[in-house]
C-alpha cells in the first residue's frame, strides 16, 4: 500500500492512472471484508485524485470509485454526498467535472 499511496502523489499522469486502476481492480477482484483496514485512506486518495487536473486520471479514478462503492454497497451502502456537494458548488471546472465523472460511476 505505501507504493500505491506514494504513486498517487508522483508528478506522472500515467503513475497516477496507474494508482487508481489498482484500487479499482482491488475492488473489483476481492471481497470488501478483505480491504476492511484501508478504505478511508483509498477513499481520501481517491478524492484527491477525482480533482486531478489531467482528464484521464479523472476518469480512472471515476472508474475505481465506482468499483470501490459497487464492492461496499453489498455490505454498507455508503453515500457520496461530497461529490454532489462540490458537484454544485462554486469550485473550478475542473473540479466539478471529476465530481461529474465520480457521480457517473457511481
Amino acid at each position: 500500500m505505501p507504493v500505491i499511496e506514494r504513486a498517487f502523489q508522483g508528478r506522472s499522469t500515467e503513475t497516477r492512472k496507474m494508482a487508481a486502476q489498482i484500487i479499482g481492480n482491488m475492488y473489483s477482484l476481492t471481497r470488501p471484508e478483505g480491504l476492511v483496514a484501508v478504505p478511508a485512506r483509498h477513499r481520501a486518495r481517491l478524492k484527491t485524485s477525482l480533482l486531478d487536473p489531467v482528464p484521464e486520471v479523472r476518469a480512472v479514478t471515476a472508474r475505481a470509485l465506482g468499483a470501490m462503492v459497487k464492492a461496499w454497497a453489498r455490505t454498507s451502502p455508503r453515500p457520496h454526498s461530497w461529490l454532489q456537494t462540490t458537484l454544485i458548488s462554486e469550485a473550478s471546472s475542473v473540479d466539478r467535472s471529476g465530481a461529474a465523472q465520480g457521480l457517473s460511476e457511481v
